[in-house]
């Protein structure tokens, strides 16, 4: 399954660019939120891709920073960051950080 890459997406970057206005506040944990309930709402076809996508970048988390995977995207990179605003800011650039750096499946 190709890496879909949610960074083409208009309300991600949206998000990305002016998170209050869609999230109320700069969080990882709203927009983590927000991710699960878009994808399972408006684009159950595209669910299973954006899925198998945070695995693959949970997976990569965990050996970047050592960690369990067990913890999941949005635990490993609050553990890393000061707070919820700094790993909303840190998901970002990992996100990109990860999708050029990551051989297509």
């Amino acid at each position: 399954m190709k890496k879909p890459n949610i960074l083409d997406s208009p309300i991600f970057l949206e998000i990305m660019k002016n998170p209050e206005i869609i999230l109320g506040t700069r969080s990882l944990c709203r927009f983590a939120g927000f991710l699960l309930g878009y994808c399972e709402a408006s684009c159950p076809e595209d669910a299973a891709e954006v899925k198998y996508f945070h695995h693959q970048f949970t997976n990569w988390l965990s050996i970047t920073h050592s960690v369990p995977e067990v913890l999941g995207w949005e635990k490993i990179i609050q553990a890393v960051n000061r707070d919820d605003r700094d790993s909303f800011d840190a998901y970002w650039v990992l996100i990109d950080e990860f999708i050029n750096n990551k051989p297509q499946n």
